[in-house]
C-alpha cells in the first residue's frame, strides 16, 4: 500500500514530521516499510510493506490512524453526510447470501461524464493508479481512501433495472474491462442483471455495463464477499486487481455506508451528477461495528513485565481510534471492526507494546521448572530399529502415503478384505496417488520391481511408516495410525568376497534377522507356521507372534503375486506391526562373566510326528533343561526310509553346563531324561537308536 504524505498531513493536522522519520518509527512499532520515495514536488510516497492480518492499513483513512498513534497525534477523518439506507430486494438479489451478506447501491442521477480536476489527478498518478474520467476516479480515490473497492455501473445498461448476485452457471463467459473473454466455473461469484453477467464479484467489471461518454444514470456499488471466494476467483483468472486485494484480505462491513458517503461528497464536489438521498440495500445492513474487549491492568503488565501508566495505555488506544473506558481493573476497549486482527485481550496487549516501543520491554530469563533435553524411550527404540535394519546391511526407503489403488488391488485381490478399505484423495495429485496406503507393501514391491527393471538384481531394502485405516466408511473421525515395518531380500544382498562363497537370500536369513532384532529390542518373539495364499508361498511362510497376539508375517512371497509386478526373481518379505514391537521393547544390555567350570555335550535325536514343529520340541527341551542347560541347536532333520511313516526325526545338540561347579554324569542324566520323559508324554516321541 502506498501512501501519500501530503495526503497524510491532510488526514492528522499538525504532522511536520519528516517521511522518513516516520518511516523508522513505523518499523518500530512493527509496521514494514518497504520503501520511502521522495516526489519531485516535495511530496514523498511511503511504501508499507504490510503483513495479512493488517488489511485496516490498505486505505489512506487506516494509515493515517497508524502513523497518528506512533507519533502521538490526533487523526481526524472527513465528516460524513448522513443519508439512509432502504432494503429493496427486488432491485438488489442476494441469491447467495452467504458468500454476500450485505450490497449496498447508489444511484447517481444526471451524471456528466468528464475529467477530474487535477489535484484528485494527481493523487491518483502518485499513488499508481491512471485517471479515467471523474466517475472512475471517484471509485479508485474512495478506495484509497477508506480501504472499500466500489464500482460504477451504467444503470441504463442493466436489463430491467436490477442486480443479482449470484454462482457462474455452467459454460459461462465474461468479457472484463480488459477486454478479455473469461471463462467462469460455477464456483465464481458473479454481478449480474436479470439476464447476464456484468462484473466478477470483488475483481473486475465488464465491459457490457462500463461507464462511458454516453452515460446518464450510475449505479454504485458497495458490497461485502466472502474473502476466500474472491481470493479463488482472482488466482484463477490471473486478476490481481487492487479491489481483489483488499476483498480477499477482508474489508470492513461497516465501511460500505461511510464509502458511499464519501461518493455523495465528491459527487457534489465535482459537479458530477446528482446523487440519491437513500442507499439501496440487497438485505437488511445491520452490520457489527465494534466489539467489546477488557484489558486487565494485571494482564497487561504480567505480558510485558513492567508496569506501563496508565494515562498511556488511554492515549495509545484512543489514538488508534478505538473508544476507551477507564475502569477499577483496567480498560473496557472498543475496537472497531476496520481492525479485524484484533480479538483478544493479549492483541490489546501487542497494541500497547509496540505503541509504546518494544525497546522498553525489559529483558528476562523464562522462569518455570526446566528439564533435560533428549530424546524420549519411544524415540530412542525406533532409533534402535534403525540401527539394526542397517547393521544387517539393509538400505532405508520412504514412499509417499498415497498409493495407486490398483497396487493394493494387486496384492489383496478380495474386495472383502479389510485393507482394501481405503481412506481416497479428494484432490489427488494423479491416480498414482488416488488413497492412502493400507499397507507399506505396495510401495515395496514398486521399489523391487523399479530396481530389478535396472539391473540392480541384489536388495536388502526395509521401510518403517506409517499406515492409514479408516475406522468407519465415510469418514466420521480420524483414522487409525499404525507404524509398520516392512523389509526385503532379493538375490543376494550381503555382499560376496574371494574367500566367501556367494549366497542366494532365503527364508532362514530373514528370519535370523527378525530373531536378532528381538533381541536387541528384547521382545520375545515367536515364530509359527502359518498360510496366506494371497501373499506367501504356502509352505515357506510363518507368522510373528508377540505375548499371545500375532503382529506380522513374513516368508517368500507367491509366485503369482509377484508375477502381478512384474518381479521375475524370489523376494523374501517381512511385514509386521512396528507399534506392537515398540510397545514390549525394552533394549538393555545383558552380559554374563564366562563359566570356569568344563560343559557338557550331548546330542538328542528324537522321532516326533511330522506335525510337530522344531520350534515346540525346542521350547520343550529349553523348558525342562533346567539351569544347566546353556544352549539347544537343532542340527538336522531326516525324513526317510529308516523312520517309519508320519514320523520325522529331529536332532539337536545339547551345551551343559553349570556356573559354579563341574556337572557330575548324574546330574546330566537326570536332566536328559526329563527331557525325553516330558518330550514323550506331550508329543509321543521317542528317542531315535
Amino acid at each position: 500500500m502506498k501512501v501519500l504524505y501530503s495526503w497524510l498531513q491532510e488526514l492528522i493536522p499538525g504532522l511536520q514530521t519528516a517521511p522518513q522519520e516516520i518511516a523508522e518509527r513505523l518499523v518500530t512499532a512493527g509496521i514494514e516499510i518497504a520503501a520511502v520515495d521522495c516526489l519531485p514536488d516535495g511530496d514523498a510516497i511511503l511504501d508499507f510493506d504490510l503483513t495479512p492480518n493488517r488489511s485496516d492499513c490498505l486505505s489512506m483513512w487506516g494509515a493515517a490512524f497508524e502513523v497518528a498513534a506512533v507519533l502521538g497525534m490526533e487523526a481526524v477523518i472527513p465528516q460524513l453526510p448522513e443519508i439512509s439506507i432502504r432494503e429493496d430486494r427486488q432491485l438488489i438479489q442476494l441469491q447467495n447470501e452467504e458468500l454476500c451478506p450485505w450490497y449496498l447501491a447508489l444511484l447517481l442521477n444526471d451524471v456528466k461524464i468528464g475529467p477530474s480536476p487535477a489535484w484528485l489527478s494527481a493523487r491518483l498518478a502518485a499513488l499508481g493508479m491512471r485517471g479515467i474520467n471523474n466517475i472512475v476516479d471517484i471509485t479508485n480515490y474512495v478506495m484509497l481512501e477508506t480501504g472499500q473497492p466500489l464500482h460504477a455501473f451504467d444503470y441504463d445498461c442493466l436489463r430491467a433495472h436490477q442486480v443479482v448476485v449470484r454462482t457462474a452457471k455452467p459454460d459461462e463467459t465474461i468479457k472484463t474491462l480488459d477486454g478479455q473473454e473469461r471463462s467462469l466455473t460455477t464456483d465464481t461469484l458473479l454481478i449480474c442483471d436479470s439476464e447476464k453477467a456484468i462484473g466478477i464479484a470483488g475483481v473486475m467489471g465488464g465491459l457490457q455495463s462500463e461507464v462511458t461518454p454516453q452515460t446518464k444514470q450510475i449505479l454504485f456499488e458497495a458490497a461485502s464477499f466472502e474473502r476466500r471466494f474472491i481470493r479463488r476467483a482472482a488466482n484463477r483468472l490471473s486478476l490481481r486487481s487492487e479491489a481483489a486485494i483488499r476483498f480477499e484480505k477482508g474489508v470492513d462491513p461497516a465501511g460500505l455506508k461511510k464509502a458511499l458517503q464519501r461518493v455523495v461528497q465528491l459527487a457534489k464536489l465535482l459537479q458530477a451528477g446528482t446523487p440519491d438521498p437513500i442507499i439501496l440495500s440487497g438485505s437488511s445492513y445491520a452490520p457489527v461495528t465494534q466489539h467489546s474487549i477488557l484489558l486487565r491492568r494485571a494482564y497487561l503488565t504480567s505480558r510485558l513485565g513492567m508496569v506501563i501508566e496508565d494515562l498511556r495505555v488511554y492515549d495509545s488506544l484512543r489514538r488508534l481510534g478505538f473508544q476507551v473506558e477507564q475502569l477499577a481493573e483496567g480498560w473496557q476497549v472498543q475496537v472497531p471492526t476496520r481492525r479485524q486482527d484484533i480479538e483478544l485481550e493479549v492483541d490489546l496487549v501487542e497494541e500497547v507494546a509496540r505503541l509504546v516501543s518494544f525497546d522498553r520491554l525489559p529483558a528476562e530469563l523464562p522462569v518455570g521448572m526446566t528439564t533435560q533435553g533428549g530424546l524420549s524411550s519411544s524415540q530412542k527404540n525406533v532409533d534402535l530399529l534403525h540401527q539394526a535394519m542397517i547393521q544387517f546391511g539393509m538400505h532405508e526407503m520412504v514412499n509417499y502415503s498415497f498409493i495407486n489403488e490398483q497396487d493394493l488391488i494387486k496384492i489383496y485381490p478380495d474386495e472383502q478384505h479389510p485393507l482394501r478399505n481405503v481412506i481416497r484423495i479428494l484432490n489427488p495429485m494423479s491416480e498414482m496417488q488416488g488413497v492412502m496406503r493400507t499397507s507399506l507393501l505396495p510401495g515395496m514391491l514398486q521399489a523391487i520391481a523399479y530396481n530389478l527393471n535396472r539391473q540392480n538384481l541384489n536388495l536388502g531394502l526395509y521401510e518403517l511408516g506409517k499406515v492409514y485405516l479408516a475406522k468407519s466408511q465415510p469418514m466420521q473421525e480420524l483414522p487409525l495410525e499404525e507404524t509398520h515395518l516392512v523389509s526385503a531380500l532379493v538375490g543376494t544382498p550381503f555382499g560376496t568376497a574371494w574367500m566367501k562363497q556367494e549366497a542366494e537370500a532365503n527364508f532362514y536369513h530373514l528370519k535370523g534377522m527378525l530373531e536378532q532384532l528381538a533381541h536387541t529390542l528384547h521382545v520375545p518373539l515367536l515364530f509359527e507356521t502359518v498360510q496366506e495364499p494371497e501373499l506367501f508361498h504356502p509352505f515357506r511362510s510363518a507368522s510373528v507372534r508377540l505375548h499371545g497376539k500375532i503382529i506380522g508375517s513374513f516368508g517368500v512371497l507367491h509366485p503369482d503375486l509377484l508375477k502381478r509386478f512384474d518381479i521375475q526373481k524370489e523376494v523374501i518379505l517381512a511385514d509386521l506391526n512396528a507399534d506392537a514391537l515398540l510397545q514390549f521393547a525394552e533394549p538393555r544390555i545383558v552380559y554374563q562373566s564366562l563359566s570356569r567350570y568344563q560343559a557338557v555335550n550331548r546330542d538328542l535325536a528324537l522321532l516326533v510326528p511330522v506335525e510337530v514343529s522344531a520350534a515346540d520340541v525346542q521350547k520343550l527341551i529349553e523348558d525342562n533343561g533346567g539351569d544347566i542347560l546353556e544352549t539347544v541347536a537343532l542340527f538336522d532333520v531326516y525324513t526317510g526310509s529308516q523312520v517309519k511313516p508320519g514320523f520325522k526325526s529331529l536332532a539337536f545338540a545339547l551345551t551343559y553346563r553349570a556356573k559354579d561347579h563341574s556337572l557330575t554324569e548324574p546330574e546330566v542324566l537326570e536332566r536328559h531324561q526329563a527331557i525325553l520323559n516330558e518330550a514323550a508324554r506331550r508329543f509321543a516321541s521317542s528317542l531315535r537308536m
